[in-house]
């Protein structure tokens, strides 16, 4: 009878462990969900934003160290010849200039704004001195380290602009004349004093005053200018005449010489550029040195060589 009873129990304890050992419960998933990690049936898979690319910085220029040239081909018809000089270090735009020489040779644009010779506010009733107004252009210009200016920075064909506050004069020229610069190239360095030398000669007995200027930069003459004042002559305002502006009507060649006194002069200033002095060989005042020029060039010689020394 113990036996058939301890029979009984091992039978039961088995049976017990069976059921509770049994994986059916653990690998059943709860009604109603899917299985982790895989999308409900019938859905498409939400899609990601794409991530925004981070903007790409402004390209940077640079340029050759150095400083920079460039002038107007004419003067104007006020007289004026506007220049710009830029200065370039460790590549980038650290100083510029914009002046005048005037065709009767004399102070410069800027200087005479700053010295209240060049009256355009207090009588031509400007809003700021031409020099103020230079200078915020340049102000700008450094602040953009460009020459090139927006699609609608002009607001007419006369180079006005309203993108830099207090400058009602036309600025074209400034930014013309900065990318021609850097066109240029840098320019050499040179053994004079920049600035603007000039020398002046007695009055001829024919009425004539004969004066020169030099446009010195980086120690070179980047520029001459080689004119007449009259002593006599004057126009229908008063002023008297000089023999760049009279040209053809000095009479030179009416009188049968190949190139008119303007044009030899001119090519007295392309010399002294090139050759970076006026040495040249004379004979009773005439030179053979220079192709095209017949007519006395010893008291420009001198007038050089007092502006430079």
């Amino acid at each position: 009878m113990k036996k058939i009873l301890s029979f009984i129990l091992v039978i039961a304890l088995v049976l017990s462990g069976v059921v509770a050992c049994s994986p059916a419960e653990e690998l059943e998933e709860p009604a109603g969900e899917e299985p982790a990690g895989e999308e409900p049936a019938g859905e498409e898979p939400a899609e990601e934003e794409p991530a925004e690319e981070p903007e790409e910085p402004a390209e940077e220029v640079d340029y050759e160290d150095g400083v920079y040239y460039a002038e107007e081909d004419e003067f104007g018809g006020s007289g004026w010849k506007y220049h710009v000089i830029l200065t370039v270090e460790d590549g980038k735009f650290v100083d510029a200039q914009w002046k005048g020489t005037h065709r009767v040779p004399q102070t410069n644009k800027y200087d005479q704004s700053v010295n209240g010779d060049y009256g355009m506010a207090e009588f031509g009733g400007a809003s700021a001195p031409w020099y103020e107004q230079a200078d915020a252009t340049i102000d700008y210009f450094l602040e953009n380290q460009s020459v090139e200016v927006p699609e609608d920075f002009y607001t007419d064909e006369e180079g006005h602009t309203d993108a830099i506050a207090g400058v009602s004069i036309h600025v074209v020229e400034f930014f013309e004349l900065a990318e021609k610069a850097l066109a240029n190239g840098p320019v050499p360095e040179g053994d004079y004093t920049d600035g603007y030398p000039m020398a002046t000669g007695e009055p001829s007995d024919t009425g004539w005053q004969t004066m020169i200027q030099l446009t010195v930069v980086n120690g070179t003459i980047v520029s001459a200018n080689v004119n007449a004042l009259s002593t006599e002559q004057t126009d229908e305002d008063g002023n008297y005449v000089d023999k760049d502006l009279i040209k053809e009507d000095y009479g030179m060649k009416a009188a049968g010489s190949e190139l008119e006194w303007y044009e030899q002069a001119a090519l007295v200033e392309e010399y002294i550029v090139e050759n970076q002095n006026l040495d040249i060989p004379l004979e009773d005042g005439y030179t053979d040195a220079i192709a095209g020029v017949s007519i006395h060039v010893d008291e420009m010689v001198e007038l050089f060589n007092e502006a430079v020394k």
